[in-house]
């Protein structure tokens, strides 16, 4: 049951994971959703999950909406 409960979550944030765009204005693919440009890139000091852009480099934490 929890096994399930993880893998349930997981793919639930890979799912929005694909949707994440840079915020970065200047970037090429800013607003773009699904090009695979957003990678994981580690934690804050807070435990929050940080973003890199591969196009433009900018890291960036995620906000809830």
């Amino acid at each position: 049951m929890v096994r399930d409960r993880e893998q349930t979550t997981r793919q639930v944030q890979q799912l929005l994971e694909k949707d994440r765009t840079c915020p970065n204005e200047a970037c090429p693919d800013f607003g773009k959703t699904k090009t695979g440009n957003i990678i994981k890139y580690g934690h804050t000091d807070g435990g929050r999950q940080r973003y890199l852009c591969r196009t433009c480099g900018k890291t960036f934490t995620a906000t809830r909406r």
